[in-house]
């Protein structure tokens, strides 16, 4: 989120830490072809594989430094210890997000959700994730030096409570539920209240929303209002991604964007029943790999470690 932004919104936007990151080390930890263990990761690889190994004694598995050592790759120790600094100042855990946040891989994850403690564990969820390894590799084929890091506080949030907001001029067009597979139960009463919050919550902040917007935002147990992502929307609808307009579609929302004046409610729409829950959107279609989910992860870690030691000794030949 642009620094911008949180002067609009001031207190507004949960705590968050920016951490530069240089071409070299993008383009180093995303393109780089093959498997690459830092040795950092080997704890964090053997305690996610061996979580799912409980039941089978002998199929835990243990990297020996020897093994590391020749699948390590290029190391930025500076940026490294910028963001266990952060994390630190954060309160110990955090929501990366490098442009684009990763929720296709939180399969990595030992509680499949996007937290992190450690440096380690946001570089291995960030090069886990097809939507961030698209974005550097569009990156990195342009003229740049340098982008950053977003490094959020966190804390749990319910799906039925993120919505995904259309505001022109500070008035409230249309709201989505932002995670599609959530069926939220939301009685009239309910509706008109998150209406009634979210336009008043915009119209208090027109000042600095001159224009058409698309706003992420969270509304929490104490009814307080987050915003998590603000985006133009001319930017927004020239991403070619599933589920940018949610519940809407693209047409709606442009029509939308072009009336003159805002209607006098705003439009809000939920998934209200299980048979209109989209299941297979992209979100999942990008989850875990299927070699993981059909073998077992010792088999998979062990093939992949073996496959490019063979690369390896190829090349030193």
């Amino acid at each position: 989120m642009d620094v911008h932004w949180q002067t609009v919104f001031d207190k507004c936007i949960p705590r968050l830490k920016r951490v530069p990151c240089d071409r070299e080390f993008l383009c180093s930890l995303f393109l780089t072809d093959g498997l690459h263990i830092r040795p950092n990761e080997v704890p964090f690889l053997e305690t996610r594989v061996n979580a799912k190994e409980d039941e089978y004694v002998d199929d835990s598995i243990e990297f020996e430094d020897k093994d590391a050592a020749f699948l390590t790759e290029p190391s930025f120790p500076s940026i490294e210890i910028a963001i266990d600094s952060a994390i630190k100042e954060l309160g110990g855990s955090v929501f990366p997000k490098l442009h684009k946040a990763p929720i296709d891989a939180a399969w990595i994850s030992f509680n499949h959700d996007l937290s992190c403690s450690s440096a380690d564990e946001v570089l291995t969820l960030l090069k886990c994730s097809e939507r961030v390894t698209n974005y550097i590799s569009e990156l990195c084929d342009e003229e740049w030096n340098s982008t950053e890091l977003e490094l959020r506080e966190w804390f749990h949030i319910h799906p039925g409570g993120e919505w995904r907001c259309f505001v022109k001029d500070g008035f409230l067009l249309a709201a989505t539920l932002r995670d599609i597979s959530c069926n939220v139960l939301l009685t009239e009463q309910d509706s008109f209240q998150v209406k009634q919050m979210l336009s008043t919550f915009f119209e208090s902040h027109k000042e600095g929303l001159v224009g058409c917007w698309v706003i992420d935002v969270y509304i929490d147990e104490q009814q307080h209002i987050w915003v998590f992502d603000v985006e133009s929307f001319s930017v927004k609808k020239t991403q070619d991604e599933e589920n940018v307009w949610g519940l809407f579609s693209k047409e709606e929302v442009e029509e939308w964007f072009q009336l003159q004046h805002p209607p006098k409610v705003p439009v809000i729409r939920i998934v209200d029943g299980h048979e209109n829950l989209f299941q297979n959107h992209k979100k999942w279609k990008s989850g875990m790999p299927w070699e993981l989910r059909n073998f077992h992860a010792t088999e998979v870690v062990q093939e992949a470690v073996s496959t490019t030691r063979r690369e390896q000794d190829s090349l030193a030949r």
